[in-house]
């Protein structure tokens, strides 16, 4: 037993410090004294006399407005928020300068009738043994009640206080925010005032209470704050308002709310997004780096963006972008810029640049259809595939039937991601085909898409095959020629031609 029942204690809380002592608090209420324990044995044993950690008296929180709440009068605030005497401490374990010193923080009601309650803190150095005079913190409220504090330290050391207060509502003392304070001097000092909340927020009905199912006057109104790169909030706040069949002009919803703050000092995570370089089409590693000098938890993005010269539609796709080693594969060769974007410190994102060079890749051709020999007037079909890696390239073909003295013959361009068809007819003269001597030979030839194939995934990346459907037909009396044609592809968007 740390504290006789005799006492009344109440409000306790507890902390461990760097070298594994354990101090303990609480609000004694019949002196109002807040008290304090220390223990060097995990707890074992906590050798008194406690230490009294308030410099002044204490008067219970709202103990000039007792209510009937229920079956028994309560101390309240406004509204009939009831109030219960307590303390709250926090430990300095960052290994810093200030490492071991202890943090408390409660609330005490002035001799004042309208004003109910105000909170302090006050600090140790030598492990609970002296305690430094009573702070108030949100000193010059007037007659408003701050109440309910609680008091935390960040992972650099930094100390902030929290707690409810009617600051903004002077003329009727009812409506609440939440403030906090900052030291970054081991609570020696503090600064100036912080706002928490961006909207004041009233009381719901209390007395008798909006929930059957919980106690007359009571709110819920407990507050919490962590600390690691900064200070993050936790509240209870009422400002909106819903409509229930017993309330059905509406009424005030106590709801949980969070707000995180950079520590005055806080340092911004370092962040470094690498070069990289491969080929359209095929998957390629990016790679970063990012690092929290307080401790924070860090969330990764990634953006790809195209440079300048860029051909349009060219896109890329990201895989696992929320980790510091994500693939990207690009449907077009060219340069681009990658961003690593930090988020989670309370001061806001972090981001780094670099260069994404993605290389060209050469297409393939490849004729389906074998050599044949055909009479005068008869067809052959000529069959081939197409397939490119970049498949935002656009392409043109061109036809060659290997006739001596005679120029490949152009195809109408076609992008691969189309879908339908193309044609034209093309005519050239073989009157100097070395076969002949006398004869001319006409040549029709007629190139068509016969299908585009989607996009999709293969095991070297994206690839769009296009198959290709060439018919000929011969005029030549008494003549028959051997073919053995091929299908030449100049590219249109990409740096090479292919056969």
């Amino acid at each position: 037993m740390i504290a006789a029942t005799g006492p009344s204690p109440f409000g306790c809380s507890i902390g461990v410090a760097s070298d594994g002592s354990i101090g303990v608090t609480w609000a004694d209420r019949s002196t109002n004294h807040v008290l304090f324990l220390r223990s060097t044995d995990a707890g074992v044993s906590y050798p008194g006399p406690a230490a009294q950690v308030n410099s002044g008296g204490l008067r219970h929180p709202g103990i000039d407005n007792v209510v009937t709440c229920g079956t028994g009068n309560r101390p309240t605030l406004n509204g009939n928020i009831r109030q219960l005497h307590q303390a709250w401490l926090a430990i300095d374990t960052t290994g810093g300068p200030n490492d071991g010193n202890i943090y408390v923080v409660f609330a005490s009601d002035p001799a004042d009738p309208t004003d109910q309650a105000d909170v302090f803190f006050s600090r140790s150095t030598d492990n609970g043994a002296n305690w430094s005079p009573m702070l108030q913190m949100g000193a010059g409220g007037g007659n408003t009640d701050q109440f309910e504090p609680f008091v935390a330290v960040a992972g650099n050391g930094d100390v902030a206080v929290a707690w409810y207060d009617r600051w903004n509502d002077a003329a009727n003392n009812l409506n609440i925010d939440v403030y906090t304070a900052f030291s970054t001097d081991g609570g020696a000092t503090f600064g100036g005032l912080v706002r928490v909340t961006d909207v004041s927020f009233g009381v719901p009905p209390l007395n008798p209470n909006l929930n059957p199912g919980a106690a007359q006057c009571y709110m819920g109104e407990y507050i919490a704050v962590a600390g690691g790169g900064g200070f993050y909030y936790l509240w209870g706040d009422n400002r909106n308002t819903i409509t229930t069949t017993n309330f059905p002009a509406g009424r005030l919803d106590p709801d949980v709310f969070f707000e995180a703050i950079a520590s005055p000092t806080n340092v911004a995570p370092t962040v470094s997004a690498n070069d990289a370089s491969g080929n359209e089409g095929a998957a390629i590693a990016l790679s970063g780096s990012a690092s929290d000098g307080d401790g924070d938890f860090l969330a990764f993005s990634w953006t790809v963006t195209p440079n300048a010269g860029v051909d349009a539609g060219a896109t890329c796709t990201l895989t696992n972008a929320d980790t510091l080693a994500p693939t990207v594969r690009c449907s077009d060769d060219s340069t681009y810029t990658i961003q690593l974007t930090v988020t989670g410190d309370p001061a806001g994102p972090v981001s780094d640049t670099a260069t994404l060079t993605v290389s060209n890749v050469a297409p393939s051709v490849t004729v389906t259809s074998s050599p044949a020999t055909i009479d005068e007037g008869d067809s052959y079909l000529l069959t081939a595939t197409f397939s490119d890696p970049g498949w935002n390239d656009t392409y043109t073909g061109s036809v060659d039937w290997d006739v001596p003295g005679e120029a490949p013959e152009a195809a109408a361009a076609t992008d691969s991601s189309a879908a339908g068809s193309i044609g034209s007819v093309l005519s050239f003269n073989v009157a100097n085909l070395e076969l002949l001597s006398v004869m001319m030979v006409h040549v029709v030839v007629v190139l068509s898409l016969v299908s585009a194939v989607a996009p999709k995934v293969a095991a070297g990346g994206y690839v769009h095959t296009v198959f290709y459907h060439l018919s000929m037909t011969v005029f030549a009396s008494g003549l028959a020629l051997v073919l053995a044609p091929f299908f030449a592809g100049a590219i249109f968007g990409d740096s090479q031609a292919v056969s």
